[in-house]
């Protein structure tokens, strides 16, 4: 129609725009430019933000900012709100970006397609915990057909989900008046679950270290597992930060707890480290494997190291020195600082 093609004109050429919306601020600020009027009367959300109670100002701009959103999912919803402008897929990032900004935006969450409800949680990468996508779940099977949709179910992690969570999940359910017969069927999928192999997705790893990140983390484990996946099936415990007086430090921290990661900064953006499959002991010995590496970080990627030959002489366990790997190729000497 030639009126929403106009209406799509003056949001695209920033006509008599008098709202700003600033978004993307994790990564250089980026303003859109729109109408406060066409706004409030296509979405309540923008109703209650524009006004008078909370809307801000600044230069003759009313201010909203969204700073979790990319520029381009909050222009899929623009567009939408001006003239009807169904989402032009930029692939699978962008969509899940714009549907999870648009629940966020909008309290039609029940409405989300099962099919995209589905490509967005069982995206590893998610900021969002397990129980906490459990939730929206279960408040998006609410008036709806559970044995027509209840394969939702399946996509949900349940191992990443602690007993004590959901006891919690259960008062937050009755709190909040949530059909207890649905709560019923999914505590019944989350029972039967506890038999399963547990597996600990990408966002709920949690990982104590100031030199390594949890991407890095993860391609560790990958060459641990000698394969290529997103299930982590560790749990990973810092035994020592930082060796400061003898070899003996680590030996008591270390000693007997089975496979370990050990971990030397080395310069500002460097690393390099050794995988243990083992465990390390004060028995002044070697030990032989054929799984133990290491791994270097310059400035760039992280690097693998495995040992090819000489598996005998893998693992050196001496409580007068630090930590070796494949003959002295990576140690930590005593009261060493570096």
């Amino acid at each position: 129609m030639e009126i929403l093609q106009n209406i799509k004109t003056h949001y695209d050429n920033r006509t008599l725009v008098d709202t700003k919306i600033i978004v993307d601020e994790n990564d250089s600020c980026k303003e859109i430019y729109v109408h406060s009027q066409i706004l409030m009367i296509q979405s309540k959300y923008f109703s209650n933000a524009l006004s008078k109670k909370w809307a801000h100002k600044e230069n003759d701009y009313y201010i909203i900012r969204k700073p979790n959103a990319t520029k381009e999912s909050m222009d899929n919803i623009l567009k939408y709100l001006y003239c009807g402008e169904q989402y032009i897929s930029q692939g699978v990032k962008e969509f899940i970006n714009t549907i999870l900004l648009a629940d966020e935006m909008s309290k039609n969450f029940q409405n989300i397609p099962i099919k995209h409800l589905k490509l967005i949680i069982s995206q590893d990468n998610l900021n969002i915990t397990e129980l906490q996508i459990l939730y929206k779940v279960i408040l998006w099977l609410e008036n709806k057909d559970w044995d027509e949709y209840s394969n939702i179910i399946n996509c949900i992690r349940f191992d990443q989900i602690t007993d004590d969570d959901f006891i919690d999940l259960r008062m937050k359910v009755r709190k909040n008046q949530i059909s207890e017969s649905i709560f019923k069927k999914v505590s019944d999928n989350y029972t039967k679950s506890k038999t399963k192999l547990n597996f600990i997705c990408y966002s709920n790893i949690n990982i104590d270290s100031n030199i390594i990140c949890k991407e890095q983390l993860m391609k560790l484990m990958q060459w641990i597992d000698r394969e290529e996946t997103t299930n982590c099936r560790y749990k990973f415990n810092l035994l020592l930060r930082e060796i400061t007086n003898k070899a003996k430090e680590f030996y008591s921290f270390c000693d007997n707890k089975g496979a370990t990661i050990v971990i030397g900064k080395r310069g500002k953006n460097s690393f390099i480290g050794g995988y243990n499959p083992l465990s390390w002991s004060s028995n002044y010995t070697y030990k032989s494997t054929k799984d133990s590496f290491i791994f270097s970080k310059d400035n760039k990627d992280i690097r693998l190291g495995r040992i090819i030959s000489d598996f005998a002489y893998a693992i050196y366990c001496n409580p007068e020195f630090g930590p070796s790997f494949n003959r002295y190729e990576f140690y930590i000497p005593d009261n060493s600082n570096n």
